[in-house]
């Protein structure tokens, strides 16, 4: 079976299977280390804090490299072997290089796959700060000191158990209170009965993740009366399957060179194809949405399917479109056409609208 991973080099030239490295969490909070035949994400964005080539495979020029900056902030052979990032390696370089480490998205937090911590910077780190309510000029996207505050009287104030040296992090335990909290405190909406009363395909464990990031983004662009919610709810619900496809299913390619979407190069269809709660398409709309919000979705188009960025898509798309109006005059079927460029599964969508209307009454 292959692997996809090329050999490298062993002693004396000889070949041999690449190892898969360890993510930087483990490095930091599990105590495993970086060296010489890994490959992977991990030591791209080590490479890339060294300054050399980041292809992604620890070969002996990145040993090199590791040995060369060890001995220039003076790491004492004795705290890590000279060649190895282990986490005091690992956190001096960047402390000294001062460069974010891409954070993963939420929904890898929440499932427990990674950790939120500092250093780290994007869409979920700014979520988060959302959700630990700090003001709006510190949700900057970065986790730095004023975060990593936050998030230490948070995890002071939760009573959740630490575990040891997690002091300061977000792993999923914490991150699933921080949810329930931003949905116990009202976020002055949507109940997670009402949700599951307009969607009932959605699984409980969704909507219960869903349901703050969702308020969240509602009370963001007004979405905020019977006849907004209902509406905006039933167009997602049609959209995206009750919020389960965050993702168009075919492949993008009848979108391929719609000049009136944006798409003008070469892969652009499938690019730049459905994405998110409302599925939105094409670069243009891609570039907008990405401009508006401070995300890089024309370069990342892959982060229109997060939750934490596709709720706020889809109300940035309904406020520029001035779909609130709209929907304050009862005027389903034109919000149909503008989200759709016609009236496609109309009698669905109004069949949403009026069991929307009806759940959120209740």
């Amino acid at each position: 079976m292959t692997t996809g991973i090329p050999p490298h080099a062993g002693p004396g030239g000889v070949a041999h299977p690449a190892i898969a490295a360890p993510t930087l969490d483990a490095v930091l909070f599990q105590g495993q280390f970086l060296m010489q035949g890994q490959q992977g994400h991990a030591v791209a964005e080590v490479q890339r804090l060294l300054g050399i080539p980041a292809d992604g495979s620890f070969g002996p020029g990145t040993r090199a490299a590791v040995e060369a900056f060890q001995h220039s902030v003076q790491i004492a052979p004795g705290a890590e072997a000279l060649g190895m990032v282990g986490k005091t390696t690992l956190r001096t370089l960047m402390s000294v290089k001062r460069q974010w480490i891409a954070a993963p998205s939420l929904e890898e937090v929440r499932t427990g796959h990674r950790l939120l911590w500092q250093g780290q910077a994007g869409p979920a780190v700014k979520e988060l700060q959302r959700l630990l309510g700090l003001a709006p000029v510190l949700q900057d996207g970065g986790f730095g000191p004023n975060t990593y505050a936050a998030v230490l009287d948070f995890q002071f104030l939760s009573g959740i158990p630490i575990p040891p040296g997690l002091e300061g992090v977000v792993w999923h335990e914490l991150l699933e209170a921080l949810l329930r909290r931003q949905g116990q405190a009202g976020s002055s909406g949507l109940t997670l009965q009402q949700l599951r009363a307009i969607m009932p395909k959605l699984p409980e464990a969704h909507a219960t993740y869903y349901l703050p990031l969702l308020n969240a983004a509602m009370n963001e662009a007004t979405i905020t009366t019977l006849r907004r919610r209902a509406a905006f709810l039933a167009q997602l619900a049609h959209e995206s399957g009750e919020l389960r496809y965050w993702e168009e299913l075919s492949d993008g390619t009848a979108y391929e060179g719609r000049q009136d979407l944006g798409n003008i190069h070469p892969g652009d269809g499938p690019r730049y194809k459905g994405r998110g709660p409302i599925q939105l398409t094409g670069r243009n709309n891609y570039r907008a949405a990405g401009q508006a919000l401070g995300v890089d979705l024309e370069n990342h188009p892959e982060l229109a399917k997060d939750p934490a960025v596709g709720f706020r898509v889809a109300t940035w798309f309904w406020a520029t479109h001035g779909l609130n109006a709209l929907a304050d005059a009862g005027d389903f079927r034109e919000i149909t056409r503008r989200i759709n460029g016609g009236y496609n599964g109309l009698a669905q969508r109004e069949a949403y609208y009026a069991r929307a209307l009806q759940a959120l009454q209740a």
